[in-house]
């Protein structure tokens, strides 16, 4: 869990920056970091190794919301590579809010499972 809330500041942290400076390409590295780092994580987790089992206990809405999550952020670069920092901004703020949605069904499924 550590380690997808690392990933979720490191996004945070460059979409901050990303909007106060404008979509800069140093910014975009912070973005990409935090997307890559969650995206290993899933993949850690669908390879069922031993210490990641208790994040398979997320339910369906929160699967749905981190693939959604996914489609965003890869949407959003899209709009930025067209240079439409303004559909950039607003998919990348839909980014954010699926995943909170989607740790906060993380942490809700690992407390009823416990």
């Amino acid at each position: 869990m550590i380690f997808l809330v690392l990933a979720l500041l490191l996004f945070i942290f460059g979409l901050v920056g990303a909007l106060l400076e404008g979509a800069r390409e140093v910014w975009l590295w912070f973005l990409a970091g935090g997307l890559v780092l969650d995206l290993t994580m899933v993949l850690l987790v669908l390879t069922d190794w031993h210490c990641l089992r208790k994040l398979k206990v997320i339910d369906w809405q929160g699967q749905g919301a981190h693939f959604l999550m996914f489609l965003c952020a890869g949407s959003g670069f899209w709009f930025r590579l067209k240079a439409e920092n303004n559909i950039f901004g607003l998919l990348m703020g839909l980014t954010i809010v699926l995943w909170l949605y989607s740790l906060i069904r993380l942490k809700k499924s690992m407390n009823r499972s416990v």
